[in-house]
């Protein structure tokens, strides 16, 4: 059968809430192993045929379906999703909605699947996949969906301790983090710390992951090649096993130690300053792209000749007042050209994964020329006979 393409809200326009259960019932179908709840970033490209499901829907099954394996996550997730919950960590708006589809998409499930797809890649023949995996073609899914539980649980534990919006230790060392935050807020971009740290994780994956050296970090919490088996790990191996790290430079004391600890241990030491926040400023692209209007110019009447200074009809062009250059996206950008690169030097892809990747670095390098490109406005020509200086 062939697979649903994108939900289509028209289907369910003048439908009574019983019909609507019926239909996306008859829509779970087309759900085979090879459709995803989320794609993340591509979820709403129609081409790649995601789950016909409102995306919000998506958004709740994902989270109920990847962050309970026992007793303990599924107790987790209670205690998020009640009335009552309070996080453990003071916030600066206790009231923060942050059980909201909108929200979770945003900043846990895209994230969570983003991190997935910047360490295991697409295929099964990645670094990481051939350093753990005896089967990668046989294993590798089950590595994924592994992944995919322990992150979310991860996620679910950081949000029950810090919120969605958790005041910065007070401190000279959280300064610039405390700057960062409130320029956004004066931009009208509000953002919050555990915003910044979640949107933050996949990029500072993607970055590692073309180091060897931070790809044994990244690894450490898999379980080792031998405990693989040809289609499972034997059995003292547990879904607990499989935890990616997060690398990162460790204060203690004095000295500095090159690490990787647990994604929610990559929390709590940013918020104890024993890991700098410098990595999730520099490589997480949370501002949103701001859309500028173009300004329409007024044609000029009567502009021909004449006494009194006339102008001329020419149309020479100067530069408009600059506008600031978005940063943060540019470092998408080149993340983007960086991950590109390295999946063609791999040479390992299909014709298809190939040009999907040539298409992303031609749309970043495209993007990034449009960014640093500055506007530019009319002004009237000069008589010409009016000498040049």
């Amino acid at each position: 059968m062939e697979c649903a393409l994108a939900y289509n809200p028209v289907k369910f326009a003048n439908l009574t809430s019983t019909a609507k259960i019926e239909l996306l019932k008859s829509l779970l179908k087309n759900w085979t192993t090879g459709i995803e709840l989320h794609k993340g970033l591509k979820q709403r490209n129609k081409k790649l045929k995601p789950l016909e499901f409102p995306e919000k829907l998506l958004v709740i099954l994902f989270i109920h379906r990847y962050a309970v394996t026992d007793k303990d996550s599924l107790n987790n997730l209670k205690k998020l999703v009640s009335s009552d919950f309070i996080p453990i960590q003071e916030q600066i708006e206790p009231d923060f909605q942050l059980y909201d589809p909108s929200w979770l998409r945003k900043h846990v499930v895209i994230n969570i699947v983003e991190i997935s797809n910047n360490t295991l890649g697409g295929g099964h023949d990645g670094e990481i996949q051939t350093r753990v995996l005896n089967t990668p073609k046989a294993t590798n899914t089950r590595l994924k969906m592994a992944i995919y539980h322990t992150t979310a649980k991860a996620f679910v534990q950081i949000l029950l301790k810090y919120g969605g919006h958790p005041k910065l230790p007070e401190g000279r060392q959280f300064d610039e983090f405390r700057v960062y935050l409130n320029m956004r807020k004066t931009n009208d971009q509000p953002t919050t710390a555990t915003e910044v740290i979640l949107d933050a994780l996949p990029y500072i994956f993607k970055h590692h992951m073309t180091n060897s050296s931070s790809v044994t970090k990244i690894i450490r919490g898999l379980p080792l090649k031998v405990t693989c088996m040809s289609d499972k790990w034997i059995h003292t191996v547990t879904l607990d096993h499989f935890n990616l790290y997060v690398p990162a430079l460790l204060t203690q004391g004095e000295p500095v130690v090159k690490t990787a600890v647990s994604i929610f241990n990559y929390f709590d030491k940013i918020f104890d300053g024993s890991i700098s926040y410098e990595d999730v400023l520099k490589f997480a692209p949370v501002l949103p792209e701001t859309k500028v209007e173009k300004k329409v110019k007024t044609p000029v009447k009567g502009g021909g000749g004449g006494g009194g200074g006339g102008g001329g009809s020419g149309t020479p062009r100067k530069k408009a007042q600059d506008q600031p250059i978005n940063v943060e996206r540019i470092q998408q950008c080149l993340s983007t050209i960086d991950s590109g690169v390295q999946g063609i030097r791999q040479k390992q892809n299909d014709v298809q994964e190939t040009e999907q990747l040539l298409t992303s670095i031609t749309e970043a390098t495209t993007e990034i020329r449009n960014l640093v490109s500055q506007p530019t406005v009319q002004e009237p020509t000069p008589d010409k006979n009016t000498q040049a200086f």
